[in-house]
């Protein structure tokens, strides 16, 4: 598929790019335990940290080639249930703190202490605002200031963020949400993108029901983005009010204290299994790993792990198979099952479901999701237990 920007062609391989998003997996596990275990010489660290911003940008190049393919067809899709935007909010918050931190931006934030219900895709929410914030601080001066206010009314759901950044010519406001559009004068103030980040925002939210807005009184004023969501359903407003509050007061990325438990780790990919293990064993967990579906099974039965995670791409078994195997087994539906696959449409996940999967996520995994999918997980088993 060509898609074409600014009069030039550009070759969008969704294939390709899954194919490279796969391979980032073990490259950022590997940054984030290098980080961890500390490299004591100055210029091996400076490399850990270049390695650590290009692959980060490489990743988001990649991202943006998988969803520009989503948009131009129309597969861009949603995973809707009940949510709370607050805590989503302070997640993307903690994504883009790195960034902010890095230029030395001054950030102010007015999140209520309360839930803040929604219907939506989580996780499609998580990537509005993170594209919003750091596109607030790409645009932003070293020592600028970024302003996120989130507020909730019976007609709408409300979040700005504002910043005292390079603002958006007036030529500019109405063109700033269509695909590859990007203001040519702005591009000496950050790296130089696809510019799909905020033409995605705007579908995203668009299929949530709501719409954004972008407000700037012009070239050095700074810049506001607007997003207007609509009220939560009666069910969603039941599951916040259900919440445990200590969930919403502990900010998202901080560190938890795991329970160690036995996992298999099964991947074809070497590298991803390797590095993943590694990062599982940092958080204080038994591990092993298999290479294929066959090994797997037996890695499971000599093992007995409490959790396992399958790639779906395997040799010899797929992953959909071992799961429905691992459930046939006598203590098969007492184990965890989570895919790991660089698939993540709606179709995909249903089918990891229906093949005995608890939990569906796509490659490459962060840090803080799988930390957060291990405590929710053992939480769950304590509480059956």
């Amino acid at each position: 598929m060509y898609l074409q920007s600014n009069g030039c062609d550009i070759l969008a391989l969704p294939q390709s790019a899954a194919s490279i998003e796969l391979a980032g997996a073990p490259i950022r596990n590997a940054v984030i335990l290098m980080g961890r275990n500390g490299l004591g010489d100055p210029v091996l660290e400076a490399m850990r940290q270049t390695i650590d911003r290009q692959s980060r940008h490489l990743e988001r190049i990649v991202d943006d080639l998988l969803d520009v393919d989503r948009i131009a067809r129309g597969r861009l899709k949603l995973e809707s249930e009940p949510v709370d935007l607050a805590r989503l909010v302070e997640g993307a918050l903690e994504a883009s703190r790195p960034l902010i931190e890095r230029r030395q931006q001054q950030l102010q934030v007015s999140i209520p202490e309360r839930a803040v219900p929604l219907d939506g895709d989580a996780l499609r929410l998580t990537q509005v605002v993170v594209n919003l914030l750091n596109n607030a601080a790409k645009y932003t001066p070293v020592g600028g200031r970024i302003w996120v206010t989130l507020t909730s009314k019976a007609e709408a759901t409300e979040l700005r963020i504002r910043d005292s950044g390079i603002g958006i010519r007036p030529e500019m406001i109405g063109r700033i949400f269509d695909l590859f559009v990007q203001d040519e004068e702005a591009q000496r103030f950050s790296d130089r993108g696809l510019g799909v980040g905020l033409a995605l925002v705007r579908r995203v939210v668009e299929l949530h029901g709501g719409r954004v807005e972008a407000h700037s009184d012009g070239r050095d004023r700074g810049s506001e983005f607007v997003v207007l969501l609509p009220p939560a359903s009666a069910a969603a407003a039941q599951s916040a009010a259900q919440a445990p509050q200590s969930a919403r007061n502990t900010p998202a990325g901080v560190a938890n204290t795991l329970t160690r438990r036995r996992i298999v780790i099964a991947d074809d990919n070497v590298d991803a299994a390797v590095s993943l293990e590694l990062l599982l064993r940092s958080f204080g967990q038994d591990t092993r790993i298999a290479y294929d579906g066959i090994t797997a099974i037996d890695a499971v039965a000599q093992f007995r792990p409490q959790l396992v995670i399958l790639d779906l791409g395997m040799p010899l078994l797929d992953g959909y198979e071992v799961a429905r195997r691992l459930r046939a087994l006598p203590n098969g539906a007492a184990l965890t099952l989570i895919a790991v696959t660089g698939w993540g449409q709606s179709t995909d996940r249903q089918r990891a479901l229906q093949a005995g999967f608890d939990h569906h996520l796509v490659k490459p995994v962060s840090e803080m999701v799988l930390r957060e999918l291990l405590t929710a997980t053992a939480a769950a088993a304590a509480a059956a237990g």
